[in-house]
């Protein structure tokens, strides 16, 4: 986004992230308790979290500061695992989706999209990440004792796949773009 002159800033965790964000690409990065303590200046066009909003303690309080950093005509580009997968269907327990303790809420599209309207957002578009449920079959194969790459993870991965493309509210990760209302 930056090369293509947008103005970048970041939110992270990691202090090594932060710093090489800044050193290698210069680009700003604040920690979270930053951007939850309002000590960025700036309004936002776009905000994104891919894969991040589930791992996130204080949801209200990071909704909250969204709709107050986003400009009136902002967007924010909410990208999350989606427990009604194919794939959770078959790794169970082992579903890298859950990724637990790590992932700390779960959302369909209904969920979602009401829990968003109930902060002051509305979701104007949902889309999937066709590659998802290759690398959620790989890492979540690799979590069982029995790990095989081959064939078993493919197929359930391609399966997945063609059941997101027929029933989107099946994929394996959602990407919900949401508007101010």
């Amino acid at each position: 986004m930056k090369q293509n002159g947008l103005a970048v800033a970041g939110v992270e965790i990691s202090d090594k992230a932060v710093a090489l964000c800044k050193k290698k690409f210069g680009i700003t990065a604040y920690s979270p308790s930053q951007f939850l303590n309002n000590e960025i200046s700036e309004q936002f066009d776009i905000a994104t979290m891919w894969h991040v909003f589930e791992h996130v303690y204080s949801y209200d309080e990071y909704f909250a500061m969204l709709n107050q950093k986003l400009t009136a005509d902002g967007i924010l580009i909410i990208a999350m695992p989606n427990h009604l997968c194919l794939e959770e269907k078959y790794y169970r327990n082992y579903w890298n989706g859950y990724d637990t303790p790590r992932h700390l809420w779960h959302f369909t599209s209904e969920t979602f999209t009401k829990f968003a309207k109930d902060r002051g957002f509305e979701v104007v578009k949902e889309h999937n990440l066709p590659l998802d449920p290759f690398y959620n079959c790989l890492i979540s194969a690799s979590y069982k004792k029995s790990f095989s790459f081959m064939p078993a993870t493919l197929v359930v991965g391609l399966l997945s796949l063609l059941n997101s493309i027929l029933f989107f509210k099946k994929s394996s990760s959602i990407v919900y773009v949401l508007k101010k209302v």
